[in-house]
Order: C-alpha cells, then sequence, then structure tokens
C-alpha cells in the first residue's frame, strides 16, 4: 500500500468511528428524552392525585378558586392532620372562608399544600396599598424652603 492508500483506508476508518460515536449519541439522547418523559408523566399523574384527594379530603366542589391572598401574623402548628403549620409572614392563598370547622379557613400555601389554619393566625383584613391610609400634608410652600435650603 503506497501513502495515499493507507491515508484513505485511515479516512474510512476514522468515518465509521465518527458515525458510531454519533449513533451513540443519538440513542443516549433519545433514552434521556424518554425518562424526562417518563417523569413528566409520572409527576403529573401524581399532581392530579393530590388534587382529586385534596378535593376529596377539603369535600372541595368545582372549580378551586383563590378568594384573595392572606398574610400570617402569627407562627401556627398544625394540630391536627387537616391543619397546615405556617410561619409568621408566610403568604397564603385563601381557598375557603365558609364551611371550614370553627374559627378556621381552609388555605393553600405556594408549595400547593392545602389545609385549615386558625382565623387568628392570620390578617383577616383585605389587602390594603401601603401607606394608603396615611393622610400627607404637603406645605405649599415645600419646594421653595428645599430650594432655600440648598442655596
Amino acid at each position: 500500500m503506497n501513502v495515499s492508500q493507507e491515508e484513505t483506508q485511515e479516512d474510512k476508518t476514522t468515518e465509521k468511528q465518527r458515525k458510531e460515536l454519533e449513533k451513540q449519541r443519538k440513542k443516549e439522547e433519545e433514552k434521556k428524552e424518554k425518562e424526562r418523559l417518563k417523569k413528566e408523566r409520572e409527576e403529573k399523574k401524581r399532581k392530579e392525585k393530590e388534587e382529586k384527594d385534596n378535593r376529596k379530603k377539603f369535600n372541595i366542589k368545582g372549580d378551586i378558586k383563590v378568594l384573595r391572598e392572606i398574610v400570617v401574623t402569627e407562627p401556627y402548628a398544625a394540630k391536627d392532620k387537616l391543619d397546615i403549620g405556617c410561619y409568621s409572614g408566610e403568604q397564603l392563598e385563601l381557598i375557603r372562608e365558609d364551611n371550614n370547622p370553627e374559627d378556621r379557613y381552609l388555605v393553600r400555601n405556594k408549595q400547593g399544600v392545602y389545609g385549615y389554619v386558625q382565623i387568628y393566625c392570620v390578617d383577616r383584613n383585605e389587602p390594603q396599598e401601603l401607606y394608603d391610609d396615611v393622610d400627607i400634608q404637603i406645605p405649599e410652600d415645600f419646594e421653595e424652603e428645599v430650594y432655600d435650603m440648598c442655596t
């Protein structure tokens, strides 16, 4: 064999190796994609089951609607299996105010966990704009005073 034939043979071998590596890479990608899709289906199925269980456990009929967001004013430790523990400052979604056990709201936390919380642990007022209850009085000569101070 001369040098040119050897180079051609090497090129063919290299091309075969490259194609084989490409096949392996595609197989690995397909396998990873199948695993990802399987995990997505399992997660969706788990969430649907959890939703169904919550509907049954808390006797929720129809669509789940968030009435408003409420803020926990003092920490609350769950007292039974239907309660939800929460910390001060945590934001919860109020799901139901009526038809609950006495002095409790049905809420959902940001992780999607449902449970009852004592009404004394949350701010029951409608959310307000920050400082909207403060009446600000600005003197008429305010800008002039500030300007005079700077000169």
